[in-house]
């Protein structure tokens, strides 16, 4: 959900022709993580535990590393 708002974000951006414009694009996933991302993640592992913390280690974060180890 968070990357699709990005892309969406940085898309705007790019169609108003104004590339300078894309430090926005920047800022607002700085904001989104640490506003919503980092508490999510702090409230999971806090109710669920070590099934949460198995799982964060499991699951990108964003889409970085799609591999998974092991396989």
């Amino acid at each position: 959900m968070y990357l699709g708002h990005i892309a969406i974000n940085e898309a705007a951006v790019l169609l108003s022709g104004v590339a300078l414009n894309t430090w926005t694009t920047v800022l607002f996933a700085v904001w989104l993580h640490r506003r919503f991302v980092v508490p999510e993640e702090q409230f999971l592992l806090h109710e669920r535990g070590e099934s949460y913390a198995a799982f964060a280690r499991r699951v990108p974060r964003w889409a970085g590393n799609v591999t998974r180890k092991g396989s």
